[in-house]
């Protein structure tokens, strides 16, 4: 095999590597997002009046260990609204998470005025 080959069938072999790694770490942090719905409604935090607390969502710097993908699929989850987190810090997943609530119409006005005004 000449050098040129040799550097190609490197840089591919480099790209499949990474793209296995990144599939993996999605299939991690899929499976944690999943343990954390399911035990948020297995303990009946379905709404804001039974919200729980979760301690997992804070990292400890004097674990050792395993990864744990938990609190960046917490983030996510909340990010993307499966898990909404009350004034006082609790979390709940709401019965019908496709269902959300109404928009305030005066804050969508004040958001298009500011955006007319830029």
């Amino acid at each position: 095999m000449n050098e040129t080959t040799q550097i190609i069938v490197s840089i591919v072999f480099l790209i499949g590597v990474f793209f296995l790694t990144q599939f993996f770490m999605a299939r991690k942090y899929r499976a944690a997002a999943e343990k954390i719905v399911n035990g948020m409604k297995e303990k009946g935090a379905v709404s804001p009046e039974t919200a729980i607390e979760i301690d997992f969502g804070k990292k400890n710097l004097l674990q050792m260990g395993v990864r744990d993908y938990r609190p960046k699929a917490l983030k996510a989850l909340v990010s993307a609204g499966v898990i909404k987190v009350t004034d006082e810090g609790l979390c709940y997943v709401p019965e019908n998470p496709g269902q959300e609530e109404e928009p305030d119409q005066d804050q969508d006005l004040e958001i298009e005025e500011n955006f007319k005004s830029a």
